[in-house]
């Protein structure tokens, strides 16, 4: 039976098997897959690993201007994903690596790679079945790669030209609610998609019953609510909104909106609506029911609702677009003028600037569909509110915040063994103790030379390069002897000092040999003359047990020379041979020589110590974790295997791994600051490891990730959209901290947003002077005022706004309301300083002054 190779892993395969037994790929590519087509320049080869050998590429999905998209798999978790190579249009390929195109220039490049990282950062935060899942993001190859859930089937358009008609409308309203839920979501988050058509809208599973899914968030950016800023220019016509062709035009939940609108309108009438630059110049949008009689007329309604040209005209969230789409009727407010050009606005708490005179109260952007503003204050009290105490010792795991984590660095059970994870590595031969003798493995080996007379080899003999230097004793004086030293082989005969370990050449009875004659009577350092027989370095050592001697050879190693003085004693099959020290150590433990010098008692993985503190893995009897595949051959710091022993996947030195689910948190630069470096996407129950890969925080800020709560700086930036929001809501008449103050009887639906103190203004003659002090209530229909000596109560319905005006000494500024027709104004001084509130258990406090009486009078005026 023949063989074949799996497209995906680079498996060999039977010939009649259908799917691949390692990475579960079908193996019938389909046609026209241009897995192997030629006109794909530059793809990847298939079969080539990525991620340290944890991803295989197999056959091209699509190409795009900036990257290709491959169809891989995850060789650990026997699984099928999509793997998305950034690779910009013009550039080529140089083995695996990419050369980037020549009209773009290095840190241009480099900041693309960010953008693109960013881009998977962001999709990754999200854990919605209607949203791609991105499992890892990682550089290699010069350029960056993104591995994402692999979703097989139709896009939108596909399906409509594979059916050859239009979609039915309940399908297309089935399949926008799940669409709806997640944009919801992604708006919640502050991010908005831009582009998207019916190509980015994926249709998985059965044909009707298909689960959406929206994709390819290149051009998504994050925004402020109501607010304009500078965003670059990403689009595709016919689904863009007129707001998305300027740079500084104001976007939101609103803009994504019309991109689904004109999306469902495609899909649902066969014809691409016209650009939004057309339509403002004239060019008319058919309304649906004339290209397909088949829609009903709330459906209609829906689309053109979507897609009006005016952003403060269209619905204003995903949810209230889809209730329209099912027949629910739209919600109704009133149209004002662009808030984006106004100073201020209900999406940012009111400051306090130097007020003129007079002043006018700015205008405000329409107010949103009920209670959005307080379900994200509640959102964000309900993020920021720690599900656990944090830990005052010990280092939970963030992520699965079910183990604690393992220091690498400071394990202090020896090195557990990285292949099977369930031993201890164990030292045949403990590497720092004393060099055994190979010869007798019972002495050791201890360097030659100083006051000590050995009988052994001292040196090959200068002279004649064949016979070895050895040590007599040519008399004794006083008890001290007199050592001399004598080639074995040619009589080179040379006085020893042994003080000094040093030899002054006497005679040279057979000749000079390889010296010359003006030698004799020169003094060297046994090692220089050892130098110049060639036979090694300036140490030699000797065993006292068995009087075997080693030279060290000039590459390191060590040349068994002699035992008992003579070189023939040396084994046949050892003489002459430099090895290493561990090598000669292993045969003097006798450990084979293809064996390491450390070993796991579990699973036999051999390692060898080539240098201090250094360990190469040679082999193991099995390999549970994939470890011997990726490491095998590999030299790392004994921090780098521990790391690997305690689960961690990164092997780049010390770190904190998980045991259950191997995330793994390595130090930075600074002292207790961690970076999660990797972690798996199965085991990440909320997200934790997507949202904060690679992100270089304090240990207490990963504790209190761990305890659920969200570190301090991004806290901070939450506390202060929960003030933003708030404030929104107070001014969409959300709230209702004055509740139970409110002295009288209220109208249906009406809420008392606010009170404070106050004092009624009255003037004379042109003098402004105190009349009374009071209270006032600001409900969303009316402004209540009981004071000692007087009382008003406005409908808000009846004014007709308020002015502020710096009229009296001791007042910041008098709020005047004016009254429709001739009803008399009506002025107050005001105890400003702030409002405080808790939703939620979170206390929020907001600055109350007039100019924010006359924002939050004007806004709630407009409602009513």
């Amino acid at each position: 039976m023949g063989t074949r190779q799996c497209l995906v892993c680079a498996s060999t395969v039977a010939d009649n098997a259908t799917t691949c037994p390692i990475c579960g790929a079908p193996l019938a590519v389909p046609a026209g897959a241009p897995g192997g087509n030629p006109e794909v320049v530059g793809v990847l080869p298939p079969g080539t690993r990525l991620n340290g050998g944890s991803f295989s590429i197999g056959r091209v999905l699509g190409r795009g201007g900036f990257g290709i998209t491959y169809l891989g798999a995850d060789l650990r978790l026997k699984r099928r994903l999509a793997v998305k190579e950034f690779f910009p249009a013009g550039s080529s390929r140089k083995g695996t690596s990419v050369v980037l195109a020549g009209a773009l220039s290095r840190p241009d490049y480099e900041a693309a790679i960010q953008k693109f990282e960013q881009e998977a950062q962001m999709v990754a935060r999200f854990r919605h079945r209607s949203i791609v899942n991105v499992y890892e993001v990682f550089e290699e190859n010069d350029t960056a790669y993104m591995a994402m859930e692999y979703l097989e089937g139709d896009n939108f358009l596909e399906r409509m030209e594979r059916r050859g008609s239009p979609l039915p409308e309940s399908e297309l309203v089935a399949i926008n609610g799940p669409l709806a839920e997640a944009l919801a979501e992604v708006h919640a988050a502050g991010v908005l998609h831009r582009d998207i058509k019916p190509q980015n809208v994926m249709l998985v599973g059965p044909e009707d019953t298909p689960r959406p899914v929206l994709i390819d968030f290149g051009a998504a950016r994050e925004f402020a609510s109501g607010m304009a800023a500078r965003h670059s220019i990403m689009l595709t016509p016919g689904y863009a909104p007129l707001e998305q062709y300027g740079e500084q035009a104001r976007r939101g939940p609103f803009t994504d909106i019309y991109a689904l609108a004109a999306t469902l309108y495609h899909i649902a009438t066969g014809e691409q609506p016209p650009a939004a630059t057309e339509r403002v110049l004239g060019v008319a949008l058919k309304a649906p029911r004339t290209v397909n009689s088949a829609l009903s007329p709330p459906f209609e309604a829906a689309l053109l609702h979507g897609l009006e040209m005016k952003v403060d005209e269209r619905p204003q969230s995903a949810l209230e677009f889809h209730h329209e789409l099912t027949g629910g009727a739209p919600a109704s407010r009133p149209r004002v003028p662009n808030p984006s050009s106004q100073p201020g606005g209900p999406s940012s708490p009111p400051a306090s600037p130097a007020r003129p005179t007079p002043v006018s109260p700015p205008s405000l952007p329409t107010p949103p569909s009920p209670t959005e503003h307080l379900e994200r204050v509640r959102q964000i009290a309900r993020a920021l509110r720690p599900s656990a105490q944090v830990p005052a010792d010990g280092f939970l795991c963030p992520v699965c915040r079910s183990a604690a984590m393992l220091d690498s660095a400071s394990t202090v059970a020896g090195i557990r063994c990285p292949i099977c994870r369930d031993a201890v590595l164990q030292e045949r031969f403990a590497s720092g103790s004393p060099l055994l003798c190979p010869s007798c493995s019972t002495g050791d080996l201890e360097p030659m030379g100083g006051d000590l007379v050995r009988p052994g080899v001292m040196m090959r003999c200068p002279a004649c390069r064949t016979g070895n230097v050895l040590q007599y004793v040519r008399s004794q004086m006083l008890l001290v002897p007199d050592v001399w030293a004598r080639c074995d082989h040619c009589g080179a005969d040379f006085d020893y000092h042994t003080g000094y370990d040093t030899l002054t050449l006497a005679e040279l009875p057979s000749g000079p040999g390889t010296l010359s004659g003006s030698a004799i009577g020169q003094t060297r350092a046994r090692g220089e003359w050892a130098l110049i027989a060639g036979g090694g370095a300036a140490d030699a050592y000797f065993c006292g047990v068995c009087e075997a001697e080693f030279h060290n050879c000039r590459d390191g190693g060590l040349e068994w020379v002699a035992r008992g003085g003579s070189r023939a004693q040396v084994p046949a099959e050892h003489r002459g041979q430099c090895w290493s020290r561990p090598l000669w150590q292993k045969i003097a433990h006798k450990v084979p020589v293809d064996s390491g010098n450390v070993a796991c008692p579990n699973c036999a993985a051999q390692f060898d110590e080539t240098a201090p503190g250094q360990l190469t893995l040679l082999d193991a009897s099995r390999d549970p974790f994939g470890a011997l595949a990726a490491h095998r051959g590999r030299t790392y710091p004994v921090a780098t295997w521990r790391t690997l022993g305690v689960g961690g996947r990164a092997a780049a030195g010390p770190a904190l791994v998980c045991p259950v689910c191997t995330a793994e948190l390595q130090e930075q630069g600074r002292a207790d600051e961690y970076s999660l470096v990797t972690h798996d996407p199965d085991h990440d129950p909320r997200g934790t490891g997507g949202r904060y890969h690679n992100q270089r925080l304090s240990r207490r800020e990963w504790q209190r990730i761990a305890a659920g709560t969200i570190p301090a700086t991004e806290a901070a930036q939450l506390r202060d959209e929960a003030h933003r929001e708030l404030w929104a809501a107070l001014c969409a008449g959300e709230v209702s901290p004055a509740e139970g103050s409110y002295p009288g009887p209220k109208a249906g639906g009406e809420n008392v947003v606010v009170t404070f103190g106050a004092v009624q203004i009255r003037s004379r003659l042109g003098f402004h002077y105190e009349y009374d002090r009071g209270q006032i209530w600001l409900t969303t229909k009316r402004l209540l005022y009981q004071g000692d000596r007087s009382s008003e109560n406005m409908l808000l319905a009846e004014t007709g706004g308020c002015e502020l005006e710096d009229v009296m000494h001791g007042y910041g500024a008098v709020v005047t309301i004016l009254r429709e027709g001739w009803g008399k104004p009506y002025s107050f001084g005001m105890d400003v300083g702030t409002l405080d509130l808790e939703v939620e258990g979170l206390p929020l406090r907001l600055p109350w002054d007039e100019n924010s009486f006359a924002q939050l009078f004007t806004s709630l005026r407009r409602m009513v």
